[in-house]
């Protein structure tokens, strides 16, 4: 069977991911939490992996101004971990600005045809590297790597200062990425 993969104009999949409310856990819904808003998704396959997934992460953190300047309202990143660790590893890289979005059990990446098996090299599935923008729970815009790349070190086309040049233009296109 063909892998399916999320494309331009698709509707988000409504999956739940559990994050830390105060002292409880909480369970949000993707439908629900993206509702009425224009976002970034970003994945990073490996939290704590090298330096590569920091770099990525890093850049989106430094950008946040000018990406809101193009009327996102929030950027997240996403892996195929649990709350615990994406938030440790964010804390750790400093980035205070950019949310977690968890995908423990990678339903996220799998209905969205960002799972990729890494079994081969001891590290189980994982997501792909990949940045959406979704308006409404509408998906905008998809960038990923090249699968033939190593998704651990390339970030070519999903770095944070690709999409800032990508809204740039779009705003004079007919792709235009509407604010307000």
């Amino acid at each position: 069977m063909a892998q399916k993969y999320i494309k331009i104009g698709d509707l988000i999949p409504n999956v739940y991911y559990r994050i830390k409310v105060g002292a409880r856990n909480a369970d949000v819904s993707t439908q629900q939490q993206f509702a009425g808003k224009k976002i970034i998704i970003f994945s990073v396959p490996c939290p704590f992996f090298a330096e590569y997934p920091s770099r990525m992460a890093i850049g989106y953190e430094e950008n946040i101004a000018e990406l809101k300047s193009f009327g996102i309202d929030e950027i997240y990143c996403t892996s195929t971990t649990d709350y615990f660790t994406l938030m440790a590893w964010l804390k750790s890289q400093n980035i205070t600005q950019v949310l977690p979005f968890p995908d423990g059990n990678s339903q996220w990446a799998t209905q969205i045809g960002f799972l990729v098996d890494n079994s081969e090299e001891y590290l189980g599935y994982r997501t792909h590297r990949y940045c959406m923008i979704i308006d409404d729970c509408r998906v905008k815009k998809v960038f990923y790597e090249n699968f033939t790349h190593d998704m651990h070190t390339c970030f070519t086309e999903t770095n944070a200062e690709k999409i800032c040049q990508y809204l740039s233009q779009a705003e004079n296109t007919w792709e235009q990425f509407q604010k307000g």
